[in-house]
């Protein structure tokens, strides 16, 4: 009987010990977990700083704001979405216009003289939004992409850079005041475009 109850407590003995040995290996494998996990978020938080910097390189802008909204002109020109455009409310003209103000004063850095610019820009297209009947309104597009290139040509100078604006100005000058704006509207398109171009030379300058 003595043999048997000294058996029984060697077992007993051990028991504690695996437990033990079980409790360090669960806690050695929530702590390698824990640095993956560790691992994981820094490189993503690294591509997300990367791709910022990278936007701000090669984009139209230093910051998320100004790569946005140069984004947005961007891809409103490439959408060439006429169908809501009517002499009553020209909205798609207005709408490229205010996109290309926001565009502008984004890549200008808080330059004051080009919000001058850019509200020009939008008091055009609220007069040309505001009035119909015999309105043409080609005149307030003609106003709102002079003030458009007014503000690039500041941009340049600023930046040390001499840009060719004629082909831009010949480009609105198309526009005929004795017609009515609709039927004009790829001449407004290509300027949008020619403004897109600028706007990513600008980023690259």
């Amino acid at each position: 009987m003595a043999e048997i109850k000294i058996e029984e407590k060697k077992r007993n003995n051990l028991l504690p010990l695996i437990l033990a040995a079980v409790l360090v290996l669960a806690l050695l494998g929530w702590c390698a977990t824990r640095n993956n996990d560790d691992g994981t978020a820094t490189a993503g938080a690294d591509t997300t700083s990367a791709t910022r910097d990278s936007s701000g390189a090669t984009g139209v802008g230093t910051t998320t704001g100004a790569s946005g909204a140069v984004a947005d002109f961007n891809a409103y020109v490439t959408a060439r979405d006429t169908t809501q455009e009517t002499e009553e409310n020209h909205q798609y003209t207005a709408g490229g216009v205010r996109r290309l103000a926001a565009a502008l004063e984004s890549v200008a850095g808080g330059n004051p003289n080009i919000g001058v610019y850019a509200d020009s820009m939008r008091s055009s297209m609220d007069r040309l939004q505001q009035t119909s009947g015999p309105d043409r309104h080609s005149d307030d597009a003609k106003a709102a992409f002079s003030a458009a290139v007014s503000a690039m040509e500041q941009i340049d100078r600023a930046r040390g850079r001499t840009r060719d604006v004629a082909p831009m100005r010949a480009m609105y000058n198309e526009l005929d005041s004795q017609q009515t704006l609709i039927p004009q509207l790829p001449v407004v398109q290509r300027f949008f475009e020619a403004a897109r171009d600028a706007l990513g030379a600008m980023g690259a300058g």
